[in-house]
């Protein structure tokens, strides 16, 4: 099934970054999800970042590669959750003093808020679905 998503990510959605430059990398991801910090963690190794998304209506689907070990700091979201479901490699989220490790399997739900820290394996590669916070409210109320 991910594999599907990832695949009509690759076909219908638009090449958003495909660059050796962190500095891009992270001015391409303010723009999708807020402002953050991103930083390499595997000292000068060389990396290769891509991103590829597809919107559909209110939601996104985004295919993620950076190709270098590296940390997210984010205040927060915002207006939008974001649901991460790796297809290689390993993150490590910590939210709300809570942390979970993410890898093939085993996907992670987060918050608009309280902000959230992120850590990633060279290999990382991952689907994320961004879902605003007016969708989750107005499914809840329905429900």
């Amino acid at each position: 099934m991910i594999f599907d998503v990832m695949q009509i990510i690759s076909n219908y959605g638009n090449t958003v970054v495909d660059t050796f430059d962190m500095t891009a990398m992270e001015l391409t991801t303010s723009q999708q999800f807020g402002d953050h910090h991103f930083r390499q963690l595997s000292g000068f190794t060389e990396h290769s970042a891509h991103i590829s998304m597809l919107e559909a209506g209110d939601i996104s689907l985004s295919r993620f590669r950076w190709g270098a070990a590296a940390s997210v700091a984010t205040e927060s979201l915002d207006t939008f959750y974001i649901i991460s479901l790796p297809t290689r490699g390993r993150e490590m989220f910590s939210q709300d003093g809570k942390s979970l490790e993410l890898r093939p399997g085993l996907a992670g739900v987060f918050s608009p808020w309280p902000s959230f820290n992120l850590e990633a394996t060279s290999d990382m590669e991952t689907v994320v679905i961004k879902v605003p916070k007016s969708v989750i409210d107005r499914t809840a109320r329905a429900i």
